[in-house]
């Protein structure tokens, strides 16, 4: 999860350099994608004591995450602060998600000595 999310950052951050570059644009998209619908998958691997219960409360935080996301970057951060700027906020934020899986997986790790 920690790489998937640190990818996602790092196409977030190349993402505004690539505009001017037309062609570049849907490769990239496709990477992308192809890392966002990694995580799914991923993140129901992590915990298989309850299959069901994991799944409903990942997909409910997908959900909840992606409505928010496309709900704040299109009413206010595209029109306040652009869409470079947008896409460095979207990669901060991956890069915070990345820190705090590396964080429970060392404190995971402790419990487990």
């Amino acid at each position: 999860m920690v790489c998937l999310a640190l990818g996602i950052a790092l196409f977030a951050v190349v993402l505004p350099w690539t505009v001017p570059i037309g062609w570049l644009i849907a490769p990239l998209t496709f990477g992308l994608a192809l890392l966002v619908g990694m995580e799914f998958p991923v993140a129901s691997r992590t915990d298989t004591a309850n299959a069901a219960t994991v799944a409903g409360r990942l997909y409910a935080a997908d959900f909840i995450g992606a409505s928010l996301g496309a709900l704040l970057a299109s009413t206010l951060l595209i029109p306040l602060a652009g869409v470079a700027a947008t896409c460095w906020v979207t990669a901060g934020l991956n890069v915070i998600a990345a820190a705090a899986g590396i964080i429970r997986n060392r404190e995971e790790g402790r419990r487990n000595k």
